[in-house]
This record gives C-alpha cells, structure tokens and sequence, in this order.
C-alpha cells in the first residue's frame, strides 16, 4: 500500500507526554528514547509489509514510542538509572495508569499488553490481543534496555534463548509457542 501522505514523524504530543514524565536530563531518558525508536523502527517496518492503512501506521509509531512509560517508576538492577521504586515487572500495569490519565486508553492497552505475556494478580494471563500490540510486542522482544545490549537486534534464537532461560525458564513452552506464531506472521517483514 502507498500511503497518500510521507510517513508522519513521530507525534510532537508522544514527546511532550515523554518529557513529562522522563525529562530529557534525567539518565535514563537515553535508554529509554533509543529503546522505544528502534522497536518503533522495527514496528514501523512491520506495518509497511503488512500494507496497513495509514491511521494504524501513525497509531502504532505513537504507541511504540510510549508503551514503555511505566519503566520511570521501576526498579531493575541491570538496567542503568532503573531506580524506581516498583518491581519491573509492573512497568506495563504502570505505563497503563499513566496514558489512561493523560487520555489514551487505546495506546494504555498497548503499554498494559505488551510483550509474550503475563498474570495479573487475579490470575488472568494479559497478553497482546489487537494488531497493533501484537506488532508492537514481537519488535520489543528483539531490543534490550540493558545499557550493553541496548542498540544490539537479538537474533530469533537470541529470543528463544531468553524466554527459556532467562524470561520464562520454569514454563517456556506456552510463551514460545506465542513467538513463533508472531514470528511466522511478523518475520518475514520484520527480517526481509
């Protein structure tokens, strides 16, 4: 598909929302600007091979670079300036609560569904459901934040390795078998 307009720039209100939250003086503003432009890139991509219409084009390039917010109120040893004072694994729920309060419940469940998977304290699995966050979600497996790893794009097998032995090592089989379904769909575009 030919989009009838140049592909937008990123939102000038995805930066405002960002700043709002992380200023760009903060130490941990690097980490996470580079993070949420290459998965955006990596999505973006994704998008144009899928051949998607031009309004989810745009929504998905505004909620790449937000689906991370949450991490600005997360502790995570390895990632550098992560000081927070919520386990990392809330960055999701947390990035939730804040888009929905600034007015963006679609890009909120972009942040709350986010990558393979995982359980509420009700004990229900929230994973991707929608396209977007599907796409979304099959590009972040394939960066880190961690400050060495932060500009490397993880091979295939660099993810399997991850969800078995590092992400999901007590129960890998269910979350892999959600990968290779986004990765049959995603890969060929994402990789071509």
């Amino acid at each position: 598909m030919h989009y009838d307009k140049p592909p937008p720039a990123p939102n000038t209100n995805c930066y405002t929302l960002i700043h709002k939250y992380l200023s760009p003086s903060h130490p941990l503003y690097g980490t996470y600007i580079t993070h949420v432009t290459l998965v955006t890139q990596l999505a973006l991509k994704i998008t144009k091979g899928l051949k998607l219409p031009y309004k989810d084009y745009v929504f998905i390039k505004e909620a790449a670079m937000l689906h991370d917010i949450g991490i600005i109120y997360v502790h995570h040893p390895q990632i550098l300036y992560m000081h927070g004072r919520y386990p990392y694994a809330t960055h999701q729920y947390l990035g939730y609560l804040i888009l929905l309060k600034e007015g963006l419940p679609k890009h909120a469940k972009v942040a709350l569904r986010h990558g393979l998977g995982y359980y509420n304290y009700e004990g229900k699995l929230i994973r991707p459901r929608t396209e977007a966050e599907k796409i979304i979600s099959y590009a972040d497996l394939f960066y880190s934040k961690s400050t060495e790893k932060l500009w490397h794009l993880r091979t295939t097998n660099d993810v399997l390795h991850a969800i078995y032995n590092k992400w999901f090592p007590k129960n890998p089989t269910p979350y892999v078998k959600f990968f290779m379904q986004l990765h049959k769909k995603y890969g060929p575009f994402a990789f071509s």
